[in-house]
């Protein structure tokens, strides 16, 4: 696990995301005073993918993950970035260090000013958050998007986190497709995988990615089909790359440099 934090960044510049509350499992933390009420959002179609219907009166406002485990942030990531149709819906996600917080993560919060109601810690493993999430947010899906809990599935998962967010689907993060798993695919009518790692299943349609072209080419053809536009090419990359960076503080140092010129002693 420990190889896989370097690349945690990635995610937090492709997303800002979510948590799961008490209310309706055993995971995590969650402040939160108003009542809860389900709200189903109509499901639509887009060509051969069918968005997922999700409850989104429960969507959390913002999220705080723990920086212990890097799938953490990729579970959060169709919750905090998703979209309804052409229309994108975005939370703020922070991955922080409990402990020891990083002064950058609380100015961020500080600036941004949305409550966090969504605290995903490392009390339970990958497979428990993940598992519970799809079943307290989604009402119904007939995808998701598997990852294996190993370096493989972490690298593969990363770039293929956004075609949960373009589809509205649940990430599901496990070792193997148990009787656990299925269950609750089967509960919310799920037919078809995407599957990053060496996970197997002859119960459902598997689409299984062996390399992170064939992942870019599918997100090609979501987003194309999505927004009714030819794409040519995708890139990953930081939107707030294109804005001018602030100056927070200046300092200047003054170096005076003295040529001697000194005699061949030769």
């Amino acid at each position: 696990m420990v190889q896989m934090t370097h690349k945690i960044n990635i995610i937090s510049m492709l997303v800002v995301f979510i948590l799961i509350s008490t209310s309706f499992s055993v995971i995590g933390e969650v402040y939160r005073e108003e009542s809860l009420n389900y709200k189903n959002m109509s499901s639509s179609e887009n060509g051969i993918f069918k968005v997922s219907s999700i409850k989104s009166e429960d969507m959390p406002s913002a999220i705080i993950v723990t920086d212990k485990n890097p799938f953490y942030s990729i579970i959060a990531t169709p919750l905090a970035v998703r979209y309804d149709g052409g229309t994108q819906t975005v939370i703020p996600l922070y991955i922080k260090d409990f402990e020891n917080p990083s002064k950058a993560i609380e100015r961020a919060e500080e600036q941004i000013g949305i409550s966090v109601d969504f605290v995903i810690t490392d009390e339970y493993t990958p497979r428990e958050i993940s598992l519970s999430i799809a079943e307290t947010f989604w009402i119904e899906t007939n995808s998701a998007l598997l990852i294996k809990d190993n370096q493989e599935g972490y690298e593969l998962g990363v770039v293929a986190a956004p075609i949960s967010s373009y589809l509205g689907i649940p990430i599901i993060v496990t070792d193997n497709i148990n009787l656990e798993v299925t269950t609750i695919l089967d509960d919310l009518g799920v037919e078809n995988l995407y599957i990053c790692g060496d996970l197997y299943s002859t119960n459902y349609n598997i689409t299984s990615f062996n390399s992170e072209k064939e992942i870019r080419d599918l997100c090609i053809t979501i987003i194309s089909d999505l927004f009714g536009e030819s794409v040519g090419y995708i890139t990953m990359t930081n939107p707030l790359d294109i804005n001018q960076p602030n100056v927070l503080n200046r300092n200047f140092w003054y170096i005076t440099i003295s040529l001697i010129k000194s005699k061949n002693l030769y």
